[in-house]
């Protein structure tokens, strides 16, 4: 679960840019096709709204929700093989396989950026800076709330009283 939370997202989350707005435009070929199926524009829409929502606060989530879906993607379909791991022993062992892959998945886009490379990002990358990848797939994520038994949407950046922050600062 500590590989599926990490990698694992990362190979779903390329995976899923074969049906975001860019990747469905090409057949399985590698040729360019036009049209798509309507379900899957109506889905994709759904979501873009959904991420630009959430993470338009502090990013251009117009510029970045391709990206954004793709998280919230590799995110959900890496979590379901985890889900037969075992518990790690030891000190670890106070955490489920389900909670220790959010964990390494947040850890995966762990970074440092000073604040001039921040905006810059912010500005131009159509990947959202580490600490909104993070936030905005799990803050989507009822497997997460689950995991951390967190009720309804809680803002899990911030919070000091949820059960995960508790878990994590508190051993």
């Amino acid at each position: 679960y500590l590989n599926y939370g990490s990698i694992g997202v990362v190979i779903g989350h390329e995976i899923t840019h074969g049906f975001d707005d860019q990747g469905k435009q090409y057949a399985g070929d590698g040729t360019l096709q036009t049209g798509g199926a309507m379900l899957t524009t109506l889905s994709l829409a759904r979501r873009r709204n959904a991420s630009s929502i959430k993470i338009g606060m502090n990013v251009n989530g117009d510029l970045t929700q391709g990206e954004n879906i793709a998280d919230n993607g590799g995110l959900r379909e890496s979590l379901r093989p985890s889900e037969t791991a075992q518990r790690l022993p030891g000190k670890l062992s106070k955490f489920t396989p389900e909670q220790l892959f959010f964990v390494a998945y947040s850890q995966t886009w762990c970074e440092i950026d000073s604040p001039a490379t921040l905006a810059s990002q912010i500005l131009s990358d159509p990947h959202s800076p580490g600490r909104f990848r993070s936030i905005g797939a799990v803050s989507n994520s009822d497997d997460f709330a689950k995991a951390f038994n967190c009720p309804g949407m809680i803002d899990v950046s911030f919070g000091n009283n949820n059960s995960v922050a508790q878990k994590l600062h508190h051993p």
